[in-house]
C-alpha cells in the first residue's frame, strides 16, 4: 500500500501499511504488514519535528480516530510533534487480521504464528 495522504481541517495524514517482522528474534523470517496513521499540523508538515507513538492502552484497544478534531490531546500534541497512531489489534487495513495459521501445521508452530 502506497501512502494515503490527505489533509483534514488542521491535520494532514499519512496512512500506510509498514512491514514488520512476525518474529523480532528472526528479522528475516516472515513479515505482517502493520496499519499506521501519522498526523501532522498541515502547517508545520515540513518542519523536523519530535515523534510520539501512540499506543491505546489494553488488548484489542482501537486507536483514535481523527475525525471531528480527535481526542482533547491529539490538538495540544501536534503543536510540537508528528503523532503516530499504530493498530496494535492486526485489524481493519492491518495483514495481522488475515494472518491465520495452517491447519496441518503442529500446534507448537500455529502458536509461534499467532
Amino acid at each position: 500500500m502506497m501512502p494515503k495522504q490527505y489533509i483534514i481541517p488542521g491535520m494532514m495524514i499519512r496512512d500506510m501499511l509498514v512491514p514488520v517482522p512476525l518474529d523480532w528474534s528472526n528479522p528475516d523470517g516472515p513479515i505482517i504488514q502493520i496499519f499506521v496513521r501519522e498526523i501532522i499540523d498541515p502547517v508545520k508538515r515540513r518542519d523536523d519535528l519530535p515523534t510520539l507513538a501512540f499506543l491505546q492502552g489494553g488488548p484489542g484497544g482501537k486507536s483514535p480516530r481523527p475525525s471531528g478534531g480527535g481526542p482533547a490531546w491529539l490538538s495540544e500534541a501536534l503543536k510540537t510533534h508528528r503523532v503516530i497512531l499504530i493498530d496494535q489489534r492486526g485489524r481493519d487495513a492491518a495483514a495481522g487480521s488475515r494472518l491465520r495459521p495452517c491447519p496441518a501445521s503442529k500446534p507448537e508452530r500455529q502458536v509461534q504464528t499467532i
